[in-house]
């Protein structure tokens, strides 16, 4: 499970790290956001700050990108870009020879890496990157996980069954094999 799921395990780890650091880590999953609008880490309208953080993604998705890293993460991550993946995205565009230009204020001169930047800006801004990581920590523990485990144990069912029937035809090959012998023995050939 921990290879299918290399950025949400880290962003999982991040949420619960963070919450180790207050002392207090046994809430459960599904709790999580209200853990975190009652302690006042998120605001309130985090949902509609997160349209907003989505708005700019798909703006800066819709940016050409020219690193190949950074390609690569948006072709897997499009659907469901999070903190981590918008995290991922900009430092491989920031290490690229473009990426790496900036002007005299400090500010980057390629569109795409001055998009991601906004991007990553804003989740910071007000922790929405813990709201958005909260989410997907919710989503992976009620639905993608347990789907996870039942092919897990459908396959591993399968792989037992098919184990069975072929101990069952080496049964029966062997079997075959021995009544061919003693057939041809009785007619003497």
């Amino acid at each position: 499970l921990a290879d299918a799921l290399p950025v949400r395990a880290r962003s999982a780890l991040w949420l619960c790290s963070a919450a180790m650091s207050t002392g207090d880590l046994a809430i459960r999953c599904s709790n999580i956001l209200e853990w975190l609008l009652s302690r006042r880490v998120i605001p309130e309208d985090y949902g509609r700050l997160l349209t907003g953080v989505e708005a700019k993604v798909q703006q800066a998705l819709s940016q050409p990108v020219s690193d190949e890293a950074a390609k690569g993460y948006i072709a897997k991550h499009k659907e469901a870009v999070t903190y981590f993946v918008a995290g991922d995205i900009y430092e491989a565009i920031a290490k690229s020879p473009e990426g790496k230009a900036k002007s005299l204020l400090g500010a980057h001169t390629d569109p795409a890496a001055a998009k991601w930047k906004a991007v990553l800006d804003a989740y910071r801004r007000r922790k929405l990157g813990w709201a958005s990581e909260a989410r997907e920590l919710i989503q992976l523990v009620s639905y993608e996980i347990p789907a996870l485990k039942k092919h897990l144990a459908a396959c591993d069912r399968q792989a037992h069954d098919c184990t069975q029937r072929q101990a069952e035809l080496r049964r029966s090959e062997e079997n075959a094999r021995l009544r061919y012998e003693l057939l041809l023995q009785e007619l003497g050939i």
